[in-house]
Formats: C-alpha cells, structure tokens, sequence
C-alpha cells in the first residue's frame, strides 16, 4: 500500500465487504508505516472498532486526536462510534467541544446525525442548516436534510 489515503481505501474496501481481518491487517500495517498519521491511526480504530473492540477503539481514536486535534476522521469515527454504543450525550458534548476550536461543516453533520439518532429533529435541523451555512452546496448535508425531512414523516429511508 503506497500512500495514507489508499490504506484507508483498502480498509474501508474490506469493511464493507465484511472482511474484517483482513481490514484489521491493513490497519496495523499503515499504523506502522505511517506512525505519526493521526489519519492511519484512526483506520486502525476503526477496523478494532468493527472487530468488536470498541474500547481499543475508542483510545486509538483520542490518541489520533491527540496528534491532530482537528482530524476529521478521528472526529467522525469518535462520534460514530459514540452513537453506536448510543452514548449520545457523550456524542454531543465531545462534538461542542470540538467546536470550540471552529466551526465545521464536519462537525455539524454529526452533530445532526446524533440528534437524528434520538429523534430530536428540532436539533437535527438545526445542526444541518448550520452546515449549509458554513457549505450551501455540501451534497452530504443535502442528503443529511432529506433524510431527517422523511424520518420527521414517519417513513424510513
């Protein structure tokens, strides 16, 4: 694997695909390879976190961000993973706090995300419109809206 960013393509491959190993062994070697990356340290997180090692996970993730406090990817993994142990209010303190540091387009879909999660949809819009302030044309707050539009209706994209 060459770069950072095909690493990351490789592992992302293989999760989807269900080929956990195999990502899991991607994952270490890039975390090797490329050990000041806060990048390919949060796709090791991510593969122990789909290998069902949430906590290991969980540290990688702050580690990366201690690195880069502002990866984008240790950001959106943290959260996601905080959802999927449905620790929202964990999710949305740790997302305003990352706030603080500046406004992200990033950061306000999660936010979003998490609020849809808990069918909180006043805070859901919120969160996207401020997304859309920040990226009117952001075709993943776009499709973030439309989503919560339809679940705010009852019906299950």
């Amino acid at each position: 694997v060459g770069t950072v960013e095909s690493s990351q393509g490789l592992i992302k491959a293989n999760l989807a695909l269900g080929r956990t190993q195999e990502a899991l062994q991607i994952a270490k070697e890039g975390a090797r390879r490329w050990a000041e990356s806060a990048k390919s340290l949060t796709m090791l997180g991510v593969a122990l976190s789909h290998y069902g090692e949430p906590q290991k996970a969980r540290k990688i993730f702050h580690d990366a961000m201690a690195m880069d406090p502002r990866c984008p990817e240790a950001v959106t993994a943290l959260s996601q993973l905080n959802v999927a142990e449905e620790k929202y209010t964990e999710a949305i303190e740790f997302l305003k706090a990352q706030l603080k540091q500046g406004e992200s387009e990033n950061i306000y879909l999660q936010m979003a995300d998490v609020y849809t999660h808990q069918q909180n949809w006043p805070e859901a819009m919120q969160q996207i419109h401020r997304a859309l302030a920040i990226n009117p044309v952001s075709e993943s707050a776009l499709k973030l809206l439309h989503r919560t539009e339809l679940l705010m209706k009852g019906k299950d994209p």
